[in-house]
């Protein structure tokens, strides 16, 4: 992680951002490694698109509505958005 913020150009729109000291925190807090490679407008503009299109399941753990961008097998358990985080985080321990 950087000492302070950086500044990036965006894959999408080709536009530069800055990518602030206190993301980057917020970054490594939840996992990620990566720099993120979209700016904020394409980075929202991508997240509403998956929204849309997602297949639509129901959580195994919570039997909510929820929609999931990939490919379900036949006997996969699938988890929405908040109990996948629940599960990830306590197999971190």
């Amino acid at each position: 992680m950087a000492e302070s913020d950086v500044h990036l150009t965006c894959k999408e729109c080709g536009s530069g951002f800055v990518w602030s000291l206190a993301q980057q925190k917020d970054y490594a807090r939840r996992g990620f490694v990566n720099q993120p490679a979209r700016c904020p407008a394409c980075r929202t503009k991508a997240r509403e698109q998956r929204e849309t299109l997602g297949k639509e399941i129901i959580c195994a753990d919570c039997g909510k509505k929820a929609k999931v961008m990939f490919d379900i097998k036949k006997d996969q358990s699938v988890f929405c958005e908040k109990c996948f985080e629940k599960l990830r985080q306590k197999s971190q321990i």
